[in-house]
């Protein structure tokens, strides 16, 4: 299977969206396999500006391996979202993960992480006002077509340098750094509202960030050194209620 590879020049639910929630940016990519997709409101291309929020489905979580380490986020609000071009998919969101809680795993028999329990480090918004369990990702979003099927690639904003930080109080008994830069990037598969399989226009969009879908891609996300994957999904709605989707 062909890899692609996205370099952004300037860029979701989302993340998430986080997430896992997202809204989308202004990015050029450079695909080695796989274009750059659209953003249709009503049929038509979105126009710049065109305000997006959504909210999680179910449990968030970043997965991070090396460090037999989760954190699960109960919540998502997006607190910024917007298309920047409909035509060439790009957009941008800027959320806040809330209820979040920093667990241990472990691997059961079938080779995958399982929680095991809560870790004692307390997690914080990185920035004023420091929201117990909050934990703010700022990202750039751009369509892409991949045999097939539609994607999110989400990138930490270049203003930034990074999707946002990960801010621990530190007692002896966490194992945890006090402070993590979480940078690279996720990808996001269109669940419904994917108009390149011909499905129809909807109110919310469906979609999913997990391990599987970021192995099909060589684009990478880090908890500091140590490699990560969202897990989660997120519906992206217009507050217009307009129906729209990804092509």
């Amino acid at each position: 299977m062909h890899k692609h590879m996205l370099r952004a020049l300037g860029l979701s639910l989302l993340a998430a969206l986080g997430l896992m929630a997202f809204a989308a940016a202004g990015a050029q990519a450079e695909a080695l396999a796989g274009v750059a997709g659209k953003i249709k409101i009503l049929k038509v291309d979105a126009t710049a500006g065109t305000a997006v929020t959504g909210k999680q489905e179910g449990a968030g979580t970043l997965l991070v391996p090396g460090l037999s380490t989760e954190f699960v986020c109960q919540k998502v609000k997006v607190v910024e979202g917007k298309v920047l071009s409909g035509a060439k998919g790009e957009g941008l969101g800027k959320v806040l993960y809330e209820e979040c809680v920093a667990w241990g795993t472990k691997k059961n028999a079938a080779g995958e992480q399982e929680l095991t329990t809560i870790l004692p480090c307390e997690l914080l918004e990185d920035e004023s006002p420091f929201t117990k369990g909050g934990i703010v990702a700022t990202a750039l979003l751009l369509v892409v077509l991949h045999e097939g099927d539609t994607y999110i690639l989400a990138e930490g904003d270049p203003k930034e340098k990074a999707f946002g930080s990960i801010l621990t109080t530190t007692p002896g008994e966490c194992p945890l750094p006090k402070l993590v830069e979480v940078k690279g990037s996720v990808v996001f598969q269109a669940i419904t509202g994917d108009l390149a399989l011909g499905q129809p226009e909807v109110k919310e969009i469906l979609v999913e960030a997990k391990k599987s879908i970021s192995a099909l891609f060589t684009d990478k996300l880090f908890y500091g050194i140590n490699e990560s994957f969202i897990d989660g999904k997120a519906l992206l709605s217009l507050p217009s209620g307009c129906t729209w989707g990804l092509i």
